[in-house]
């Protein structure tokens, strides 16, 4: 955790073209927070506010194909888990 930031760690189980990242909040349903390419396994998500609960999802691009979604994982980015 750190401020307004959030440290998104992932494995790699398949090859994607692209991984998707969807983020929830207690006030805002499931949203795509970001995209990044599939070689990618992590990623800054600087739009998280201060002493806010989030909880991720990811899932996995190929052409116009998706993965399940993974399991999700919640952090705050002012408080060690």
């Amino acid at each position: 955790p750190m401020a307004s930031v959030l440290h998104v760690e992932w494995s790699e189980p398949e090859p994607c073209d692209t991984i998707e990242a969807e983020r929830m909040d207690p006030t805002h349903p499931y949203a795509v927070a970001f995209t990044v390419p599939g070689t990618k396994i992590n990623h800054m998500d600087g739009k998280a506010f201060e002493d806010m609960m989030y909880t991720y999802r990811l899932r996995c691009k190929v052409g116009d194909l998706y993965s399940e979604y993974s399991n999700e994982k919640s952090a705050n980015p002012t408080k060690k888990q």
